[in-house]
């Protein structure tokens, strides 16, 4: 005789609790594709949304605003003094070493910068337009399928880099190297 299994409260919790967290991304991802203008009303598969965004200029103009690159040269002397050439020591000293550095500050920077958008508007200057306050703007007037595939492509961008970093992570333990 099979004994029936019941299902407890805390695993009907959990699944109420990512169902309502994965849900609106859910809708998001659905409604980039939609034909139609109004984000509400369902109006066939698309991707003009998606044409539209990446032939905004003003759009990569602020993503191009909202990223922060730098590298110092000053790491790679100790290398020169040892007899390495600018090639050799950029690629096999200096850029392993910074490089997760780099990538942490550069996500990081651009995550806080969609998360703190009200203090983007007030210490922008008059023509510097970030991504986060191009968003902020353009949902004023509503959400837009635009938006929609914007945030499905940061979300797409989001999880590729995490895969890269965990894969990355993965090779380095196996090979012993990147420490």
């Amino acid at each position: 005789m099979k004994k029936k299994r019941r299902i407890s409260f805390s695993t009907v919790y959990l699944a109420l609790g990512l169902v309502i967290i994965y849900l609106p991304i859910a809708l998001v991802i659905l409604y980039s594709f939609n034909e139609s203008k109004i984000s509400s009303v369902w109006g066939g598969f698309s991707l003009k949304w998606y044409r539209t965004l990446f032939a905004d200029k003003a759009m990569f103009q602020a993503l191009g605003n909202s990223l922060i690159l730098g590298l110092s040269a000053s790491l790679a002397e100790a290398a020169r003094d040892l007899g390495a050439g600018e090639r050799q020591v950029f690629f096999t000293i200096t850029l392993p070493l910074l490089l997760p550095a780099i990538v942490s500050g550069m996500l990081l920077s651009f995550a806080m910068s969609l998360d703190d958008v009200i203090i983007s508007l007030f210490v922008t200057g008059v023509n510097v337009n970030t991504l986060p306050i191009k968003v902020y703007t353009a949902l004023k007037t509503g959400v837009t399928p635009e938006i929609n595939a914007l945030c499905t492509l940061l979300l797409a961008a989001t999880l590729l880099l995490v895969g890269l970093s965990m894969l990355w992570s993965k090779i380095s333990r196996l090979t012993g190297s990147g420490r």
